[in-house]
């Protein structure tokens, strides 16, 4: 399991597992077991504050594989915890949720694309009869977003990208982000975006929604000297020429003549009109040479605000992160006693320590292939110190013994 979750995958009888390294952004990824919300509609019943019937997201980590075939025909798996680079390029569709304490980086010169899938994502159409989804990523307090030197993010097709308070976009030299066709970047209170000179957002047709105590405005180009975001409206009659201007309707658009039987768009007129239903003309029109005059249907990201269904989990995962939230989980767990190892990571040198008071322990320090490394007993639980300078970087195991009770936990050695 990846976090305490299923891993889809199947098994098949003598099946090869491919030399080379297996992660999150490789195909075939590891990821986790989406489940369908498919909570039934009962009478006078609220449905919760997700939609139903549709997928728990995708959960990036940083965890990775990599299996080697020997002569003999055994297998060596190297196993990686720290692995959370994007290493070609990428792209991802539907629902995606980087947790707390996961910074996923793009590696240098790499692009990551956020798109509508092609696929069907939902087991129901929405309103619109689609049953594919917008994508929508959501980065949670604790986790970071990484575009390293030269990389490029782009949103596109009606994408959602969403920086909750506590979490963190950093920008390296030369990246860039861009938001189009309908695509929504939302910065919301206490996020961190941390941008190089260098880096730069490119507004071109969607939107961008910063909370006024962030400024990235020297960071910010807009594609053209028009507006922006539109005015959105559900129904409209259009007629009259004020430029520069874009209007969005959810339910349709019909151009007519109010007064003059001609609507006309001047050499330094703009205007720009979106729908989500139908955009009809109906009367004389023209657009005079250098003027501009542009009618697509379009579905606009407007959602700072995008929640996701968990599965089982019910709530957003709190991978190890110090929160109230989380302490109340750790609270139902019945461990007999909680270890706690300072520093982790080490050079090989930390302190142990247990929060029970016990009248003896032992301990046992493995490598990651299961190898007993050390091992001692302790006639109280006072806090030990372990030192061996000569441990290789890695993952070590250690396991705390008090009566007919133990506790193991991860330590690395860098």
């Amino acid at each position: 399991p990846i976090y305490g979750k299923k891993v889809f995958g199947n098994a098949f009888f003598n099946a090869v597992l491919p030399e080379r390294k297996l992660s999150a952004f490789t195909n075939p990824p590891l990821s986790n077991f989406q489940e369908i919300n498919d909570v039934p509609t009962l009478p006078n019943v609220p449905l919760p504050s997700v939609d139903k019937n549709t997928l728990s997201p995708i959960i990036l980590h940083s965890l990775s594989i990599t299996p080697t075939i020997n002569v003999n025909g055994s297998i060596d798996v190297m196993v990686n915890y720290f692995d959370g680079v994007i290493e070609d390029d990428f792209r991802m569709t539907g629902k995606v949720y980087l947790p707390n304490n996961e910074n996923i980086k793009l590696k240098e010169g790499k692009e990551l694309l956020l798109n509508r899938s092609l696929s069907p994502n939902r087991i129901r159409a929405d309103i619109n009869g689609s049953f594919s989804d917008p994508t929508v990523f959501i980065t949670a307090d604790g986790g970071q977003l990484t575009l390293l030197d030269d990389s490029t993010l782009i949103l596109d097709e009606t994408s959602t990208m969403i920086y909750e308070e506590g979490s963190t976009l950093q920008m390296d030299s030369n990246t860039d982000l861009y938001i189009r066709n309908g695509a929504l970047l939302c910065f919301k209170e206490g996020a961190t975006v941390l941008l190089d000179p260098s880096a730069r957002i490119y507004v071109q047709d969607g939107f961008l929604n910063v909370h006024p105590s962030i400024d990235i405005s020297d960071n910010v180009l807009f594609a053209e000297d028009v507006p922006q975001n539109p005015q959105i409206v559900s129904t409209l009659q259009y007629c009259t020429v004020n430029s520069p201007e874009y209007i969005h309707s959810i339910d349709g658009t019909t151009v007519t003549n109010c007064i003059s039987p001609v609507v006309s768009i001047s050499p330094t007129e703009f205007v720009k009109l979106t729908s989500e239903e139908f955009v009809e003309i109906n009367t004389i029109f023209e657009v005079q040479e250098g003027g501009f005059f542009e009618a697509e249907i379009l579905f606009l990201a407007d959602n700072c605000d995008e929640e996701f269904f968990f599965g089982d989990l019910v709530d957003p995962p709190t991978f190890g992160r110090n929160t109230s939230q989380n302490k109340n989980r750790e609270s139902t767990i019945e461990n007999p006693f909680n270890v706690f190892v300072m520093p982790n990571p080490s050079t090989g040198s930390f302190q142990v320590s247990v929060d029970r008071a016990l009248q003896s322990l032992q301990y046992e320090l493995f490598d990651f292939s299961g190898n007993l490394l050390v091992k001692d007993a302790l006639q109280n639980s006072d806090p030990f110190t372990i030192s061996n300078q000569n441990l290789a970087k890695g993952i070590y195991i250690l396991r705390v013994i008090s009566g007919g009770d133990s506790v193991a936990t991860k330590i690395l050695i860098q």
